[in-house]
């Protein structure tokens, strides 16, 4: 969901009249003197001579002179140079000289937002209201940082505020939309999206929205259309043609879907931008030939899920005399080099560096070996795991006679709050009560880190295996592989434990929202990416119950064969 919140630093470039204070008497010789050298000031900065307009306009400031002006357009200066710092520093004196003006306070706002000071923030903003009810920007603002807190109550209240003084305010209307969006009331959500839209039907943002909108609903057809006429409109949106690949993904169109999948790197909005773990200036490889012994750096992206099925196609290229330098996230090396995936993984890099070679982000591997379900490149297990920690996990297992699940319900809370694809990914432990009807098998937990808390209070956690504490004590993904492989079966929601069972060959039951994450399409029980995984889609949306009485037969015929 795109946020529409362009900060606006408000400057005066002239002498207001109507307003002008001073700590003393002046005599009228001296405050013509200050006025001219105002309008002197304000002519350099029309001129773009801002050195002259500055050394004026600090000669005033020196004199602690109470004109708004003065510092609005040092400020102005600063801004216009870059200087962020001096900008906060000049306003701040201004009002610390009991200037008491809306756009010094709304300009301190905009500073300490775009710092992530977001109490400081609410203070200015709160004083630029007190200054100026009416302005409707201001209120527009503090719905903006309130999104960012994730405070929607106030969100909404700041942002009706903005509709109250001005009822044609597209990107107010946006925001609202996309809250009641974020709290999954999909109609008002829609509402508010068209409302914007009644005011500029071109509003491109608007569109998108609305395309994520009935996209979350599972109508990939309206969705599609509403992206088709951002296009029509603006053909380089990089939203639109990211969230067009993601479509064409869903309905098993990769050809397309990769070719849009590379605008992930041109989006603008925040929430959306693609993490990539390294960077290096050299020549981006695109696909063509590479001969044996040419370089090539390949840059893990996005999360550990993501490196987890990717890493496949490094052993690939090796194979074909491609000398591959691979940078990962460290949590994987181990893994990576028990798997001869790559002898050497290297940690993220956040520096630019030089490389002598091409490189390529890990995603966009499958655009250039034209990956899809009928070619999928890969497809027989490629995780190795050393025999002595699989047999050492075994040993262990021996003391518990009944077959063990091992389960995994709970994705990245972080992740999911920030990614709209993801959001509503988990489940709550609770709904794997409904397999417990079914006595002869034992529960090993594979969550670690937010959700484990769970288990204390489920009603089903005698079910666990006894050795459930050494379980949690192994974090590492080859330990975790280990335990995986010496489970009978895995039943897991969509997170890095749905690929790294895959990835092993082990037997995975995967549970799905209704309108899942792209690569695994928006039908059908399999998946060409893991050859022994089963996918258990939501019929209704939220509706876990329904998938898990689902698994419950399922599971039973896999227990009884």
């Amino acid at each position: 969901m795109l946020i529409n919140c362009s900060l606006r630093y408000k400057v005066l470039t002239k002498l207001n009249k109507n307003k002008r204070f001073y700590h003393f008497p002046m005599s009228v010789n001296e405050e013509i003197l200050n006025k001219n050298k105002l309008d002197q000031a304000t002519n350099f900065i029309k001129l773009n001579d801002f050195k002259k307009a500055k050394e004026i306009l600090l000669e005033l400031a020196n004199k602690n002179i109470l004109d708004p002006t003065v510092y609005l357009n040092l400020a102005f200066i600063n801004f216009q140079k870059g200087e962020k710092d001096e900008m906060q520093e000049i306003l701040i004196k201004a009002v610390n000289l009991g200037i008491r003006n809306t756009d010094i306070f709304t300009n301190l706002g905009n500073i300490f937002f775009q710092k992530r000071n977001f109490d400081q923030a609410i203070i200015f903003f709160k004083e630029a209201i007190n200054s100026k009810p009416d302005n409707f920007n201001v209120h527009y603002n503090l719905g903006c940082l309130f999104i960012e807190k994730k405070d929607y109550a106030n969100a909404i209240n700041s942002l009706k505020n903005a509709l109250k003084i001005n009822p044609n305010f597209a990107k107010a209307y946006n925001n609202l939309g996309t809250i009641y969006q974020f709290q999954g009331d999909l109609n008002t959500a829609e509402i508010y999206f068209l409302k914007a839209l009644k005011i500029n039907p071109k509003n491109l943002t608007s569109l998108t929205n609305l395309a994520l909108l009935f996209r979350e609903q599972g109508n990939l057809k309206k969705a599609k259309s509403y992206l088709e006429k951002v296009l029509k409109i603006n053909p380089n949106f990089p939203e639109a043609r990211f969230n067009l690949s993601i479509l064409q993904f869903l309905n098993n169109n990769f050809t397309a879907g990769w070719v849009n999948y590379q605008w992930r790197w041109r989006l603008n909005n925040q929430h959306d931008a693609i993490q990539i773990y390294a960077k290096p200036q050299a020549k981006e490889w695109i696909g063509e030939n590479l001969n044996p012994g040419e370089k090539l750096f390949i840059a893990s992206e996005q999360g550990l899920g993501d490196t987890i099925q990717f890493m496949r196609y490094i052993p690939y290229l090796r194979k074909k005399g491609i000398h591959i330098s691979f940078c990962a996230q460290t949590k994987l090396h181990q893994l990576i080099k028990e798997s001869d995936i790559s002898n050497n993984p290297l940690p993220p890099k956040k520096e630019k560096f030089n490389f002598d070679g091409k490189w390529a982000p890990l995603l966009s591997l499958p655009k250039y070996l034209n990956v899809d379900s009928s070619n999928p490149v890969v497809k027989s297990p490629y995780l190795k795991i050393n025999k002595d920690r699989i047999s050492y996990w075994k040993n262990i297992f021996s003391n518990e006679k009944k077959p063990i699940i091992g389960i995994n319900w709970q994705g990245k809370l972080s992740t999911e709050e920030n990614n709209h694809i993801l959001k509503g990914r988990s489940m709550p432990l609770e709904f794997f009560s409904r397999l417990t009807c079914i006595d002869n098998f034992k529960f090993l937990s594979l969550q670690h880190g937010y959700g484990s808390e769970q288990i204390a209070n489920c009603s089903f956690k005698e079910k666990f295996v006894d050795f459930q504490g050494k379980i949690n004590e192994s974090v590492d993904f080859v330990e975790k592989a280990a335990i995986i492989l010496n489970c009978s079966i895995i039943i897991t929601t969509d997170t890095s434990i749905a690929h790294l069972s895959g990835a092993c060959g082990k037997k995975t039951l995967l549970l799905l929202k209704k309108v899942p994450d792209w690569r695994w399409g928006i039908k059908g029980k399999k998946t060409f990416w893991y050859e022994n995984m089963e996918l258990f889609r939501q019929k209704e949306k939220n509706n876990w119950q329904e998938v898990m009485d689902r698994v419950l037969i399922r599971l039973v015929d896999i227990l009884n064969s």
